[in-house]
C-alpha cells in the first residue's frame, strides 16, 4: 500500500514487541518457545525482555543487523533524529537515539549504557516481584519475595543458565545499588503488605489462588460492586514529590538486538 500511494520512500516502518513470547503456563508450556532464552513473558529473564525488532527505511538505512542494546523509550528519540527532527528530551526521559547505530556508527556509550527493567507484580506463569539491570554484558536480576539477586554475563551465557552471584559479589553489590538508586529515582511503587480484607474475602471463598479466580469466584457468588470495593484496604494516597525527577518507570519491553532491513 506504502508502494501504491508512493510513501515508502517517506516512511519508517518500525515492527517489535511488548514484551517475549508467552511459552510457559501453569498446565501447559505455552503457545510458543524462546529457546535459548531463558523464559518469557512476564520475567525479568532474557526470555521475557529480549523480542526483535525491525526498521526499515527505503534509501535511507542499509540492511544490516546491530547488536546495540535497544529498549522501547528510544523508539521516539530515535524517530525524531531520524527524521531530522528536534529531540524533546523532557518527553523522553529515558529514550535514547539510536540514529549512530542504525547508521553503523554505534559508540561505545551506547553500547554499554545501563538499563533496567521492573515486573513488580505476581503473574500468571509463577513469577514473583522482581527487577532486573544491565550495564555492558552483565546483568543482575534482584527477586523481592526471596531478597535474593541472581547475576549473569550476558556475552558468555545468553541462556542464563549459570549464575555468578557467589562467584562475584562484588559486582553485585554495584549492580545492587545502581538498580536501587534507579527504583528510588523513578518512585517505583511495590507490594509492600498484604490486604487483610482481601485475604478475608478470599479465605471465605474456598480454591482461591490468584487474582483472577478471585474474580470469577466474586461473580460466581454475586459478589461484585460495592462489595469488592469495600473488601479493599484504604491507604493514604502516595503523591510523587514534584521536586524529583520523575522518570517513566521501565517495565520489561526491551529489545536487546534489532535489524534494521530495506524493504
Amino acid at each position: 500500500k506504502l508502494d501504491e500511494l508512493r510513501l515508502t520512500e517517506n516512511t519508517v516502518i518500525l515492527f517489535t514487541s511488548d514484551n517475549g513470547g508467552h511459552c510457559h503456563l501453569k498446565k501447559s508450556p505455552g503457545v510458543t518457545c524462546n529457546l535459548p532464552l531463558k523464559s518469557g513473558k512476564g520475567w525479568t529473564f532474557e526470555g521475557g525482555i529480549r523480542i526483535p525488532t525491525i526498521i526499515s527505511w527505503k534509501g535511507k538505512l542499509k540492511p544490516g543487523i546491530c547488536d546495540t542494546p535497544m529498549i522501547s523509550m528510544d523508539v521516539m528519540p530515535t524517530l525524531l533524529d531520524l527524521t531530522d527532527q528536534k529531540l524533546l528530551p523532557k518527553q523522553h526521559l529515558d529514550g535514547t537515539s539510536l540514529k549512530p547505530a542504525l547508521l553503523g556508527n554505534a559508540t561505545p556509550a551506547l553500547n554499554e549504557r545501563t538499563l533496567a527493567w521492573t515486573y513488580p507484580h505476581n503473574h500468571g506463569s509463577g513469577h514473583r516481584p522482581s527487577h532486573a539491570i544491565r550495564k555492558g554484558n552483565w546483568k543482575l536480576i534482584h527477586f523481592d519475595t526471596t531478597d535474593t539477586n541472581e547475576l549473569y554475563d550476558l556475552s558468555t551465557d545468553l541462556g542464563e543458565k549459570t549464575d555468578l552471584a557467589k562467584k562475584h559479589p562484588e559486582k553485585v553489590k554495584a549492580l545492587h545499588a545502581e538498580l536501587a538508586a534507579w527504583m528510588k529515582e523513578t518512585l517505583l511503587k511495590c507490594p509492600q503488605r498484604k490486604n487483610p480484607a482481601f485475604i478475608s474475602i478470599t479465605n471465605k471463598i474456598a480454591g482461591c489462588q490468584s487474582s483472577s479466580l478471585l474474580t470469577w469466584k466474586l461473580h460466581q457468588e454475586g459478589m461484585q460492586g460495592d462489595s469488592l470495593e469495600a473488601s479493599r484496604l484504604k491507604t493514604p494516597e502516595i503523591r510523587p514529590d514534584p521536586k524529583k525527577r520523575e522518570k517513566s518507570v521501565i517495565y520489561p519491553f526491551v529489545q536487546s538486538r534489532f535489524f534494521f532491513i530495506v524493504l
